[in-house]
């Protein structure tokens, strides 16, 4: 470990003097007290910020790790860092002159991060599966409050967005002092409760038994991370993966200290950050593109999250279970079908003759109304499909990463063949997919690892866009557009051609019931009956990723409609195959068409796009379908 930390202090001290020298070099025409200006004013400052952000983060994320036994606790993984972001962004519209409200407002959206995933864990424990994976959702659930605000107040937040990025240019050597100051108190709090916290790793019941009070200390710990973590995002914004890095990398030894264990990972995040803007300053000076570190670290640390996902999960934590269950519930009566679609319709008319005001908006709402309708059904068959051959109740076409495939597609498309993005969209989403399961078959795609992948695979196409943003391509806006995911461009055409869709998809699967449900019972009792499991799995992996697909790339990737519908179709009692095909694909048209209808007139003349809305609303569920995670 002490060569390791050398050697990276070597690497830093050579990069970070190549950045001087190319700075200095570039400011040649400049006298000399210009130069030193520029020298000792933003690089060294910046390369200082950067040393103390990558350090505050990896000793947060090994605090965390230490109090919640997860090796996969981080800053990023938790939504601490997410929170900070959205609650700064609020403090920033709302309170812009507000002394020290920047600090404030980013720890008080860490404490409030931390707090529902305390409450979440509460009673439960805090495993690996269910603490990370609720962390993340609460991260997605805070980047989409962010995104909603940035969408409505454009000029205002403009620049706070692309600082969140993750922005470590500086202006003096004021925010080095004031971290540096900030950290001081917080040091030594840690040193004092060190003891307490080392024996987090012997277990609760051990800890009770040594006379530490549990709760008390875990919140106590849970409050300096999320206070480290605030410093950080309120001087330099969000900055992707770089404590979760220096703590894998301390995993990896053996150290049996904890204040070890938080000096080594504060010494790597610390070189592995400067590493990584040291780098960044010296293309700076080459290319003169200026990118965002806090985006590069989480375009970087979305692999490096896959990695940990496949080591550092137990074997003994591969089951997870929800507590709804077929075996619980009854079975509902056949003309429960019936009512589920009346509603359907009951919605469907209520949301396309609210508020009527002439046949001229009709027409144009009918469009709108009937794509939300469409992808809501296609999306809730998709999610039977994807849960039932997984035979994991939280696959869907956003979670597996289907969605974030066609993202990359879309991406692609709008840089360089703008007439393909349909295509490239498809084969996105299908190689993604593909690489899912390819890299999940073996451990027999246990549910927590499959997901996890998913999301890190968001996290990835996340940083990817964000890049592009910094980088100043005014394209990148017309991808942002497609991400929100609305309904508003939809045309009469456009709407009927989803229509024709969803009802294929609806056949579909129905057609394939009785594969999907020898499928779901494993391949040996699939094998005994003579199913081909590789060619059916392939038609229905493959129809899922296309139909998901063109649902994406017709209103944007809108998120967890999958998820819900499945699992409401569940809660109401229908288990088979055929009857939940049917239940889920009319739930996804109710939860799409409320979405759109929301996002159309909660705020009207402004509009929320029906993908956020969806977001939220899966989000919430997503939550209490934790709860029920034993």
């Amino acid at each position: 470990m002490k060569n390791l930390s050398i050697t990276l202090f070597v690497i830093f001290a050579l990069l970070a003097a190549i950045a001087v020298f190319l700075e200095f070099n570039a400011l040649s025409e400049y006298e000399n007290s210009i130069k030193n200006l520029v020298i000792f004013n933003y690089t060294l400052p910046r390369l200082g910020v950067a040393v103390l952000s990558g350090a505050f983060l990896a000793l947060a994320s090994a605090l965390m790790a230490q109090i919640t036994n997860n090796p996969l606790a981080s800053d990023s993984t938790l939504g601490v860092s997410n929170g900070a972001g959205f609650m700064l962004l609020v403090f920033s519209l709302l309170f812009p002159n507000l002394v020290f409200g920047d600090i404030a407002a980013a720890f008080l959206g860490s404490v409030l991060a931390l707090s529902i995933l305390f409450l979440l864990s509460l009673g439960r424990g805090f495993s690996v599966f269910t603490t990370t994976l609720s962390g993340l959702i609460i991260g997605l659930f805070f980047s989409s409050l962010s995104t909603i605000l940035i969408i409505f107040f454009n000029e205002e937040s403009a620049k706070v967005a692309i600082w969140l990025s993750g922005d470590l240019a500086q202006e003096g050597t004021k925010n080095f002092i004031f971290m540096l100051g900030y950290f001081l108190p917080i040091f030594i709090l840690i040193l004092i409760f060190s003891r307490s916290f080392e024996l987090f790793s012997l277990g609760d019941s051990t800890c009770k038994a040594l006379g530490v009070n549990v709760t008390k200390m875990r919140i106590l710990g849970l409050l300096i991370a999320a206070y480290l973590s605030a410093i950080v995002v309120a001087h330099v914004g969000i900055i992707g993966f770089i404590g979760l890095g220096a703590c894998a990398i301390v995993g990896r030894f053996k150290i049996n200290s904890f204040l070890l264990k938080l000096f080594y990972s504060g010494i790597l995040g610390a070189l592995l950050l400067g590493i990584t803007d040291a780098l960044l300053l010296i293309i700076l000076n080459l290319t003169s593109i200026n990118l965002p570190s806090g985006s590069v670290s989480a375009f970087l640390g979305a692999p490096l999250l896959l990695w940990m996902i496949f080591y550092g999960i137990k074997e003994h934590e591969s089951i997870a279970k929800s507590g709804e269950s077929g075996s619980g519930t009854k079975e509902a009566k056949s003309y429960f079908i019936y009512i589920v679609f009346g509603i359907l319709m009951f919605c469907f008319g209520f949301s396309l003759f609210f508020n009527f005001s002439g046949f001229e908006i009709l027409s144009v709402r009918f469009s709108r109304v009937l794509a939300a309708l469409a992808s809501g059904i296609a999306l809730g068959v998709v999610g039977v499909i994807l849960q039932r051959l997984s035979q994991n109740e939280m696959a869907s076409p956003e979670l597996l990463g289907i969605n974030s495939g066609v993202s990359l597609g879309v991406l692609a498309a709008i840089f360089f063949a703008p007439f393909l993005s349909v295509p490239l969209g498809i084969v996105g989403a299908c190689a993604v997919l593909g690489i899912m399961v390819a890299i999940n078959y073996k451990n027999g795609m246990l549910p927590q690892k499959v997901i996890l992948t998913g999301i890190a695979i968001i996290s990835f196409v996340s940083a990817t866009w964000q890049i592009l943003l910094a980088v100043g391509d005014s394209r990148v806006y017309n991808f942002i557009a497609y991400a929100s995911g609305s309904t508003y461009s939809v045309t009469f055409f456009h709407s009927l051609l989803l229509f024709g869709f969803c009802v294929i998809t609806v056949i579909f699967g129905i057609f394939f019931s009785r594969e999907i449900e020898i499928l779901n019972l494993g391949e040996v009792n699939a094998r005994a009956v003579g199913v081909d499991i590789f060619r059916y799995r392939i038609i229905l992996f493959g129809f899922c990723a296309i139909m998901s697909a063109i649902m994406a790339l017709s209103i944007g990737p809108v998120s967890f409609v999958g998820l819900l519908a499945p699992h409401l179709a569940s809660f109401l009692g229908f288990f088979k195959v055929r009857a939940q095909i049917l239940a889920a694909s009319f739930l996804g048209g109710v939860i799409m068409l409320f979405a759109d209808f929301i996002g159309r007139n909660l705020i009207t003349p402004y509009e929320i796009s029906s993908g956020l809305i969806a977001t939220i609303i899966g989000s919430f569920y997503f939550v209490i379908v934790m709860r029920k995670i034993r």
